[in-house]
């Protein structure tokens, strides 16, 4: 009797361990095994196109491709800023603000590039006020019928001006509007290769 009664209040401590621990414990098995309906900063800067648009299918002109991308490469993930031409002041300042996306992401720059898409009635116009600064900058251009054909698919249609990013498989992925923060564009794309780089680590280590 005397045992039992010694045995109720571990019991009862035991149970108030248990209770106050478990969610502790809950929580660093969910942190270490992430599952995957655990998201993990999935917030994008950046709206999200989900309409089937991809980068390949565009009928485009190179104007310039640094030599670099001749040779043969893995694929990569690009941002791109669309404009019409000529490329003025702001279109201007936004190469510079890609270039510095592109060098802030370091090691990870490999794995990026960026290009300018020039829209204009005549690409002889564009290839004659044409001035390559940047010897990293891809440069497109695209007729106007080629841009309303091609952005129709998106919600952009009435607005397409700004930055795109354009996944390894080639679907433009997220859009940008001209006046975005570079803070904002960096911090999305340096996730996503921050993300794609643990999956291939991932990967080769459950080889």
């Amino acid at each position: 009797m005397n045992t039992k009664k010694q045995q109720k209040p571990l019991f009862i401590l035991l149970g108030l361990l248990i209770l106050f621990l478990s969610p502790l414990i809950l929580a660093i098995i969910l942190y270490l095994n992430k599952p995957i309906y655990l998201h993990h900063k999935t917030t994008n800067k950046g709206q999200l196109i989900d309409s089937l648009a991809n980068f390949n299918a565009l009928d485009k002109t190179t104007l310039y491709q640094p030599r670099s991308a001749f040779t043969k490469q893995k694929k990569y993930w690009l941002l791109f800023y669309l404009a019409r031409s000529p490329c003025r002041d702001l279109c201007q300042k936004n190469l510079h603000l890609m270039r510095q996306i592109h060098i802030a992401l370091g090691k990870n720059s490999a794995q990026e590039k960026y290009a300018l898409v020039q829209v204009a009635h005549s690409k002889d116009r564009i290839k004659n006020e044409h001035r390559q600064q940047d010897p990293h900058l891809l440069n497109y251009f695209i007729s106007d019928k080629e841009f309303h054909k091609f952005f129709s698919v998106s919600r952009f249609k009435q607005s397409a001006e700004g930055y795109y990013l354009v996944d390894p498989l080639g679907r433009i992925i997220l859009y940008y509007p001209t006046h975005a923060r570079g803070e904002a564009i960096y911090q999305d794309l340096s996730h996503l290769l921050a993300h794609l780089k643990k999956k291939k680590k991932k990967y080769v280590s459950g080889k």
